[in-house]
């Protein structure tokens, strides 16, 4: 007998070593959870696969991939976006956006939450300038 909740979220992260990559290699972290919606084809299509061990590690390890490869089709239509658009496009970016990439395995997209690693700083002002008289108010 397997019983699957599908009040627990599954969560997934991908940063530092597992981080994204935007077609300038712009690493991207995201960050979110899963619910289960179809219990029947998530098993068949994930827990099968699995085998029989269905800790988190090897859940995640069936799963990541699968992520990953939403993101990846998801990153290709933003095409070669300049940093700081890239930066708004992943914080616009709704947690459904993967789901069609997510409903052949059972799965839905509950919470999101994706950004570059390191700040647009071309958009930054000169570092001297804030230094000025104007920002310095003695």
């Amino acid at each position: 007998l397997t019983l699957l909740s599908s009040h627990e979220p599954l969560p997934f992260r991908f940063a530092g070593p597992t981080a994204l990559k935007s077609a300038d290699g712009t690493g991207i972290i995201a960050r979110g959870t899963l619910r289960l919606e179809k219990p029947a084809r998530f098993y068949h299509r994930v827990l099968r696969q699995a085998g029989r061990d269905w800790s988190s590690d090897s859940l995640l390890a069936v799963l990541t991939p699968i992520v990953r490869g939403a993101f990846e089709e998801i990153l290709a239509d933003f095409g070669g976006a300049h940093a700081g658009t890239l930066q708004s496009e992943l914080m616009a970016l709704e947690p459904t956006r993967l789901d069609e990439f997510l409903e052949p395995v059972g799965l839905y997209c509950a919470s999101l939450a994706a950004y570059t690693d390191t700040p647009p700083v071309e958009d930054c002002p000169d570092p001297d300038s804030l230094l000025s008289d104007e920002f310095l108010h003695n």
